[in-house]
């Protein structure tokens, strides 16, 4: 999918909602940084002579999903009844450019923000932790890692959908790329490198 502003092909998700057999994504180019929405609904493939049909969408489903579709506007006004205020705390919203992720690669930036905001709540959902809090910790502990290590936790953290992002997770034989070279046994000497070549960069 390109970006309808700038054609760019690469996109970090940054909300999904499902309304009915339609799911609203809203979009953010990493290129440009405009903002769009997706609808998506199910086909199935029903053979030569129909080919791909669409999975039925009511019309309330349909005009649902294109007000809530609109990431600069705000819904219209309905008579329908207000829903009762949630005693969760409002689901924190990742973005690449928070300050926090001053210290974590850029590969792995937009893979933090596509795990928090995208395949953590696909998986999780409500059940997870939306806080600031909860997303600061995951930073934290990501941030202390060798920038190789930070991009393969936030891919893996993408492909799996864990609810928080421990580097134990993948395992004792993961082994750094050949191209960087011998790494340093010591866990601290692998961060001393890390942060250097970050400040160099």
């Amino acid at each position: 999918m390109n970006c309808p502003e700038c054609g760019h092909p690469k996109q970090t998700v940054i909300e999904t909602r499902a309304s009915g057999a339609v799911t609203r994504r809203t979009r953010v180019c990493r290129a440009c940084g405009k903002s769009f929405a997706t609808l998506e609904r199910l086909c199935v493939y029903a053979g030569r002579e129909r080919g791909w049909l669409e999975d039925p969408v009511s019309d309330q489903d349909a005009d649902d999903s294109v007000r809530h579709a609109e990431p600069n506007g705000d819904p219209e006004e309905e008579d329908e009844p207000k829903p009762k205020p949630s005693k969760r705390p409002p689901q924190f919203i990742a973005d690449v450019d928070l300050p926090e992720l001053g210290q974590i690669i850029e590969d792995a930036r937009y893979a933090l923000v596509e795990w928090w905001n995208e395949s953590r709540y696909s998986k999780h959902g409500k059940k997870a932790a939306w806080t600031e809090k909860a997303w600061l910790s995951n930073v934290e502990r990501v941030s202390r890692l060798p920038h190789w290590k930070q991009i393969l936790l936030a891919k893996a953290g993408v492909e799996s959908g864990w609810q928080g992002l421990r580097w134990e997770y993948l395992g004792d034989k993961v082994e750094a790329p050949a191209e960087l070279g011998p790494q340093p046994i010591n866990s601290a000497a692998q961060e001393a490198i890390s942060r250097w070549h970050l400040n160099k960069g």
